[in-house]
């Protein structure tokens, strides 16, 4: 087998103000970030709810709530 030195670099580069687009069929009632439960500034229109996540360190979920949702 060949040996070859390789450096693997670990580190999580986080990033910032993610913009997300995603079609959907009716205007959400909330989107926010889960578990902190932070709330997101979102627009709504022809069909794409548009938002930005301001970090992704790693991973980051997203919760969009429905009007009909309790």
């Amino acid at each position: 087998f060949y040996h070859y030195n390789l450096e693997v670099i670990e580190d999580i580069v986080p990033l910032f103000n993610v913009p997300v687009s995603i079609r959907m069929d009716s205007k959400p009632s909330r989107v926010s970030l889960v578990p902190a439960m932070t709330e997101l500034h979102f627009t709504y229109e022809n069909g794409i709810l548009s938002f930005v996540i301001p970090c992704v360190d790693c991973h980051q979920a997203v919760e969009i709530k429905q009007a009909d949702e309790i």
